[in-house]
């Protein structure tokens, strides 16, 4: 088994991003032409890539990649700069990594909220995804842990532009 190595090509106007995944081997990492390549709308998808363990139980590592520009739209309004996390599965070939991600959080509503729930309440986030990380398990499930960094978060209490680092469980 060799490592593989994940790099984002995010672009700022009238493209898509992308991201490509080149195949380690014996003699280190296969340059010439990517294995895998995942292409989406987003104007910054692939500013930051993480690999993140495995999150399903397969065996295989997971990773994730971030896009905090991407603008939601939800119940008639857009938020500008809420971010989303698109999460990937690996898998035992390649060509069975598929372009559509396995799960995503991102912003909507007043405070950006970045999706899901976790005990305790929402998270929410401002360009979310601008960093991205692996935590080893800090509920003990055994699966890694997501770090989801929201630089710009703005607190009630204080103030705009504090940031923040979310965790998701496992």
């Amino acid at each position: 088994m060799y490592l593989d190595l994940i790099v984002g090509e995010p672009c700022t106007s009238g493209t898509s991003s992308k991201v490509y995944i080149y195949a380690g081997s014996s003699s280190g990492i296969v340059t010439s032409n990517p294995a895998v390549s995942i292409v989406k709308g987003a104007i910054d998808f692939g500013i930051e890539v993480a690999t993140i363990g495995d999150e399903n139980g397969d065996n295989r590592d997971d990773f994730m990649v971030g896009a905090p520009l991407y603008d939601v739209t939800s119940g008639g309004n857009t938020f500008a700069d809420a971010g989303r996390v698109y999460v990937y599965e690996g898998a035992a070939t390649f060509s069975q990594i598929s372009n559509n991600n396995n799960w995503n959080k991102y912003g909507e509503n007043a405070y950006q909220h970045l999706g899901g729930s976790r005990e305790g309440g929402n998270l929410f986030a401002i360009t979310g995804g601008r960093s991205l990380g692996g935590l080893e398990s800090i509920n003990s499930d055994t699966k890694e842990d997501l770090l989801v960094g929201s630089p710009y978060y703005d607190h009630k209490v204080y103030g705009t532009d504090n940031g923040i680092v979310w965790i998701y469980t496992g």
